[in-house]
């Protein structure tokens, strides 16, 4: 391995064609900065540039993170109005013991008493998947 004593180093690299100047290059992974003001990455110290510049790779981290929490929230939403649809017979509760999230399904039997039906536990696709067995159980 080498020595880290030219790191970090820029330089020029083609990518797609163009010509770009590589500001940024860790010796132990494959990522790269681009820019088209160089000049101005060059005038920092690297006492200073590599604060940044890490500071840059986490952030990029953190934002990927969150838009992987934000489509599973909204693959929750639709898979919870699915279930809903699917449901048909009245609410679904979404109760969380020990941990565990448990659906259940609230239906009104022939004595006008309401009961509940215990639709899946630990997510919406599985109750999701076990709705339509569930409800040829009740009228």
């Amino acid at each position: 391995m080498e020595d880290d004593v030219n790191w970090p180093r820029g330089g020029m690299s083609s990518i797609g064609g163009r010509d770009r100047v590589v500001l940024f290059e860790h010796p132990l992974s494959n990522i790269f900065f681009f820019t088209q003001f160089a000049s101005y990455w060059d005038c920092l110290p690297p006492e200073l540039a590599l604060p940044i510049r890490t500071m840059a790779i986490k952030q990029f981290w953190i934002d990927e993170r969150e838009k992987e929490l934000r489509q599973q929230l909204l693959q929750d939403i639709v898979n919870y109005r699915k279930l809903r649809e699917a449901w048909g017979l009245g609410p679904i509760k979404l109760l969380k013991s020990q941990g565990i999230l448990q659906i259940k399904g609230v239906f009104v039997d022939y004595e006008n008493r309401p009961q509940t039906a215990l639709l899946g536990q630990g997510s919406l696709d599985n109750a999701l998947k076990r709705v339509h067995h569930v409800k040829s159980f009740y009228p």
